[in-house]
């Protein structure tokens, strides 16, 4: 008879790092990732990351940290979860197991390459899997440092077998020209030579992502997992529209730039 000890061997450990995530951004994975540490799932058991984990307000405990909403990265609740779930569908693509739902965000991570990520919003978007082996699986999740780890035990893959997933950049549509808004209520800036920029502008991109199966290293087959098309963005400017009276000298830097245009530690869908 198989001992147990066969079947829970580490078919895969998954990583992606944190970078600068806030501690609320950190909290709110940890707090979506002990709905997987310690999940065993049955052979033909199917999972649905959103009804694992229920609702990620303020009531259950997450905090308000990134969250992708019309293109800007704003506060919401459970910003962060989107990193659990792209590093378990990971996980999940490179032990071989069958995945039903997943979704792009409306924007492109950092933490993973474009096209592979898997946004997760309460009731719409979901990462749904099966276990479509013959063997119970074992989820470890956890913060490691600064990085996400999700790591698959259950029966080993075949020697010599492997899959990676693989994304295929074959369209990049130029980041469109910048819209220029007349602040005439001084809402942001006042003067004519200031400007403020409240939405970045951002190239599109078309990409197809795909589950690469090796053996001993060689390619044997490839399954296209997901097409995308990661929208461009326009980005808006305000201007100013009062001449700034003689004599007065701008401030330093009256360039602003608004909302947040760095990407590292944020993430999509709504969370």
């Amino acid at each position: 008879a198989e001992t147990w000890q066969q079947c829970t061997e580490r078919i895969v450990r998954v990583t992606t790092d944190l970078g600068s995530s806030s501690d609320e951004r950190i909290h709110n994975v940890k707090t979506a990732l002990a709905f997987f540490n310690g999940m065993i799932i049955q052979p033909g058991q199917e999972v649905s990351f959103n009804e694992t984990t229920g609702e990620r307000g303020l009531e259950q405990g997450y905090l308000n940290a990134g969250v992708i909403q019309d293109d800007e990265i704003v506060d919401g609740p459970g910003g962060g979860v989107c990193q659990v779930s792209t590093t378990l569908y990971h996980a999940v693509v490179k032990a071989g197991l069958e995945i039903i739902r997943s979704n792009k965000h409306s924007m492109a991570v950092s933490y993973v390459d474009v096209g592979t990520d898997a946004a997760v919003a309460w009731d719409y978007k979901d990462l749904v899997f099966k276990n479509n082996t013959d063997y119970p699986i074992f989820i470890e999740g956890k913060v490691s440092g600064k990085t996400v780890v999700v790591a698959i035990y259950g029966y080993p893959l075949e020697e010599g077998l492997s899959y990676e997933i693989v994304s295929d950049v074959y369209e990049t549509i130029p980041a469109p020209e910048p819209e220029v808004v007349l602040d005439t209520k001084a809402e942001y800036v006042t003067y004519t030579d200031e400007t403020y920029e409240k939405k970045k502008s951002r190239a599109g991109t078309k990409v197809r992502s795909y589950r690469v199966t090796k053996m001993n290293g060689e390619e044997t087959d490839r399954e296209l997992l997901r097409d995308d098309y990661y929208k461009e963005v326009t980005g808006i400017i305000y201007q100013g529209v009062t001449t700034r009276p003689e004599g007065e000298v701008p401030a330093e830097g009256a360039d602003q730039t608004g909302g947040s245009t760095d990407q590292s530690g944020s993430d999509g869908g709504e969370e």
